[in-house]
């Protein structure tokens, strides 16, 4: 399928997550079936004035490689106490049924509750996310 759509005003009921998809948000990308059976999405992008969201790759049954990134130009808009820039990068690996995913979470030039963060990053790898976790 070839996504390509436009919205305004989309309503979660979910507050911090009304507050990111507020505004005109846009919608492109393709999402497809592998031959194993699994899902693969190609320049999948959603985009609006408070978040970006971009994923590419596939999981599949025998080998999987999705990276997806979200970006919140001002962390306010998901948490009233928050502000600064927030960017996530997470990558899913493996076999569909032994899935292990690494991520980044960074923050910069931002503060929490009024202290500064002037900047800091989360890295953390999870093996084996549907049996026995081991995370660092």
């Amino acid at each position: 399928a070839t996504l390509d759509g436009r919205g305004d005003q989309i309503g979660t009921g979910e507050a911090a997550l009304d507050r990111l998809l507020a505004g005109n948000l846009t919608l492109a990308g393709r999402v497809g079936t592998l031959a194993d059976g699994g899902v693969n999405v190609s320049g999948l992008r959603l985009a609006g004035q408070h978040v970006a969201l971009t994923a590419d790759g596939g999981i599949g049954r025998e080998r999987s490689d999705l990276r997806a990134a979200i970006t919140l130009p001002d962390l306010k808009r998901a948490d009233p106490r928050l502000s600064g820039k927030g960017e996530v990068t997470a990558q899913l690996t493996g076999p569909q049924n032994k899935l292990d995913a690494s991520a980044r979470i960074a923050v910069t030039n931002a503060s929490a509750l009024g202290r500064p963060i002037p900047r800091l990053s989360i890295d953390a790898v999870i093996r084996d996310l549907q049996g026995a976790l081991e995370t660092r």
